[in-house]
């Protein structure tokens, strides 16, 4: 099956070889005509008539190919449609999503409190070790500066012209997605930084790499976990820059009531 990314690039130059190609075919056919109905001698009309015969035998084809390639350059939908190449995920049976909206100024105050500090009181089941994604060094990562830091992390049911909507600590069982609201300062291009999403201390998704979203503001990220939506449990969220744990907050999904309870 032809590679049509590379088709897309050398298709042009093959349509222009073979417009070539028949150009020299008809000069020749041409010539070889002209011998066969015109020249004094026998034997060179003889020649000429049958060198004719093969380049009309050889012409037909390269037309033929000619044609087909102006047709799939040409016209779209001539083209056979191939499957999208598919994109590992982290997690087989989630589908998770990060959408970054920086902005110019933080929307909290830079200043930390008692509730935003980030070791994590103790709450259910305590989370170990780094997260996966960590274990891959971020290429090229740069030193972040002294006033790095993630200074917020809100929870909300979702997002309207990037503000939260509905925030909220306690979510019911069963609800889509999750959406973590984070302001920051001080971050600077290409520091490595991650964010990972728990479920009674077991990690269930986290995502390294560069930072591309301004020295302050605010970012959303929102991990829908797929089928049922979210299970009854104790989630955190847990925020580095390089490998020094930044921030943690925490959400709740409470299970549906039983019928009758």
């Amino acid at each position: 099956m032809m590679d049509w990314l590379w088709g897309e690039r050398y298709l042009p130059l093959l349509v222009g070889v073979c417009a070539i190609l028949l150009l020299t075919l008809a000069w020749a056919m041409a010539h070889a005509y002209r011998e066969a109905r015109t020249s004094l001698y026998f034997l060179i009309r003889e020649q000429a008539a049958t060198r004719l015969r093969r380049l009309i035998l050889i012409t037909l084809p390269v037309l033929g190919v000619t044609v087909f390639l102006v047709v799939i350059w040409l016209v779209p939908g001539a083209r056979p449609e191939l499957p999208p190449t598919p994109t590992p995920t982290l997690t087989p049976t989630a589908t998770a999503f990060y959408t970054p909206t920086p902005t110019s100024t933080p929307t909290a105050s830079p200043t930390p409190s008692a509730t935003m500090s980030p070791t994590p009181t103790p709450w259910g089941t305590p989370v170990v070790g780094l997260p996966l994604s960590m274990l891959t060094p971020v290429p090229g990562a740069v030193t972040p500066g002294p006033d790095a830091a993630f200074v917020e992390i809100t929870f909300a049911h979702g997002v309207s012209e990037k503000e939260p909507v509905q925030p909220a600590t306690v979510f019911p069982e069963g609800i889509a997605c999750v959406y973590a609201f984070v302001t920051f300062k001080g971050m600077s291009p290409g520091v490595a930084w991650t964010f990972a999403w728990y479920r009674d201390g077991t990690e269930i998704w986290s995502q390294t790499g560069p930072w591309q979203h301004g020295p302050q503001g605010t970012i959303w990220v929102f991990y829908c976990p797929g089928g049922d939506g979210y299970q009854a449990g104790e989630y955190e969220v847990h925020l580095y820059i390089g490998e020094e744990l930044q921030r943690v907050n925490r959400f709740l999904v409470e299970a549906a009531p039983t019928p009758g309870g």
